[in-house]
Parts: structure tokens; sequence; C-alpha cells
């Protein structure tokens, strides 16, 4: 029931990784560090699933807007 309840929030953790999309930065690129972790990338966003200790660090990264979580769509 837990798993469901957060999955159904977007939240989606994997063992001890997290599942986040990072929005770049106007011409920003990820670092070696988290494009080891890419799922999927464009000239505006990354997919990654990482480790969840990882997460503040590419935060702080100046090529990087903001982290957050996927979007789920949820019907009504």
């Amino acid at each position: 029931m837990r798993r469901t309840r957060w999955a159904a929030k977007g939240l989606a953790l994997l063992g001890l990784d997290i599942g986040a999309i990072a929005e770049k930065s106007l011409g920003g690129t990820l670092s070696a560090a988290p494009a080891a972790y890419v799922v999927s990338e464009s000239s505006q966003a990354a997919e990654l699933i990482l480790p969840i200790g990882q997460q503040g660090a590419l935060a702080q990264s100046n090529a990087i807007g903001y982290v957050r979580l996927p979007y789920v769509p949820v019907a009504p």
C-alpha cells in the first residue's frame, strides 16, 4: 500500500536511488558525475535515476536551474 501511495505522487524509489528531472539553465550541460545517471536528455532537461545523496550536489550545479520529480498525470 505504501509503495502505491508514493508512486501515485510521482515519487519512485529504486533501491536507494530516486528518479528526478534536472531542468537545465540556458546553455547548461551536465558534468561527468551526474551524466552517468542519465536515462534520457534534451537541450532543456535531463531525466536521471541517481543516488539520493547526489541530488543536492546536482541541484547546486551552475548548469542546473532546479531539480524536480517527474510529472505524472493523475486521473480525476
